[in-house]
């Protein structure tokens, strides 16, 4: 009977260990692909502010020129 019980307790307490690891294993492909995409905002963030400054630069030797 004993036996019984802390067998039952042992496989529960696998069963939630399992299913910890799993989602977190899930949390970290999702943290994972959330920093990718932030990663592409930023670079597309940048690529807009170089150009937004290139434009600037630009107009401002035309500006000077005249």
């Amino acid at each position: 009977m004993a036996l019984t019980l802390i067998t039952g307790v042992v496989v529960f307490e696998l069963e939630t260990l399992r299913n910890y690891q799993k989602k977190q294993r899930e949390l970290i492909l999702q943290n994972k692909a959330a920093n990718q995409e932030k990663r592409k905002a930023l670079e597309r963030w940048q690529s807009f502010v170089d150009q937004n400054q290139k434009q600037k630069e630009e107009a401002s030797h035309d500006g000077s020129s005249k």
